[in-house]
């Protein structure tokens, strides 16, 4: 899941100027706690200027991950300033992100990829506590699209759209009023590869048709499960006949199909199951590229000095809180 190539000359120039503005961050934060309310708004309006150089200088060098996580601790501590987030969880996260990033900076620079699913759950824990949505893995798996034309099969001829939605409907109730085994989602996957080989559809329409005949075969060997958010993406297929059989523009719909193929492809990678046909579309979305090595986590690269200091900061940041609290509970029992 390897994003766009990073120029490492570029980010080793603007490396010691994004780790410096860190260390701003993290200073901030460490005298935040001692301070009265008016120097503490002045210390996070600080803070979080330093994070929205960042995000800016990390956006110029392209650099897709970290100027999310930039952009996240600046919101983070944004609803920290407008106390609409919970202090001492919004505190921690930050002092982590201000840890984690330069590492991370480090990794890019050495690996010249920016592979943001390894700080994925970092940002999405700095959007919730923002008041945002978490991010999904699936948006930023960097699969080739736009080009890649799918088998089709001459045998099957030239079935109207009409009937090519109504077999997909079949299929699909069959194994839903059928007890659902999975022996039964084959007839699913064979519906599903008529709609790939229809030479009149979309491109896009057809691309989201292989993909899920991908996906239904790992139901069918039982390797993946017909979950309700799994169904949703079989839906969205109907759907989306349903359109073509009208007069809808066909431009529109292969784009929206498109929007959809890789969701349903990052589910099949994410399967450790190899067949002959996810290995097709490994190939026909250029998988190879896209994931050259396993996934990466975190604990990875966060090592060493900075997993320490971490844990040094975040102690002395909780301490303080926990004081303060402790005064400020007193001054209130004595009122």
């Amino acid at each position: 899941m390897s994003g766009p190539h990073i120029s490492r000359e570029s980010l080793e120039w603007t490396r010691p100027m994004l780790e410096e503005l860190c260390v701003d961050v993290r200073e901030s934060l460490e005298a935040w706690a001692d301070q009265p309310d008016d120097a503490q708004s002045e210390l996070i309006e600080k803070a979080m200027a330093a994070c929205e150089t960042v995000q800016r200088s990390l956006a110029v060098l392209n650099f897709e991950s970290g100027d999310l996580m930039a952009r996240a601790m600046r919101d983070a501590l944004s609803a920290l300033l407008a106390e609409t987030s919970d202090r001492d969880q919004t505190v921690q996260t930050v002092l982590e992100a201000t840890a984690i990033l330069p590492d991370y900076l480090d990794y890019v620079e050495t690996s010249g990829t920016d592979q943001i699913v390894m700080i994925l759950p970092v940002i999405n824990d700095l959007r919730v506590l923002a008041g945002q949505n978490a991010l999904d893995k699936a948006d930023f798996f960097p699969v080739q699209l736009r080009g890649v034309r799918p088998p089709a099969d001459e045998a099957d001829g030239d079935p109207s759209f009409l009937d090519l939605r109504r077999q997909f409907q079949l299929a699909l109730r069959n194994y839903l009023t059928g007890g659902r085994d999975p022996q039964q989602f084959g007839a699913v996957r064979e519906a599903l590869f008529r709609v790939r080989n229809h030479p009149l559809l979309p491109n896009g329409l057809r691309r989201l048709a292989w993909a899920l005949a991908g996906l239904a075969e790992l139901i069918e060997l039982e390797h993946s499960n017909f979950t309700p958010d799994i169904s949703r993406h079989f839906s969205r297929l109907d759907a989306l006949l349903k359109e073509v059989c009208g007069d809808a523009d066909q431009l529109a719909i292969g784009e929206r199909a498109d929007s959809a193929v890789r969701a349903v492809l990052f589910l099949v990678a994410s399967s450790d199951a190899q067949t002959d046909l996810t290995e097709q579309l490994k190939q026909g979305f250029n998988w190879p590229e896209a994931l050259p090595d396993a996934q990466l986590e975190p604990s990875i690269y966060l090592a060493g000095r900075n997993r320490e200091l971490i844990q040094a900061v975040t102690e002395a940041a909780q301490e303080d809180l926990a004081r303060i609290k402790e005064t400020l509970g007193s001054q209130l029992d004595s009122d």
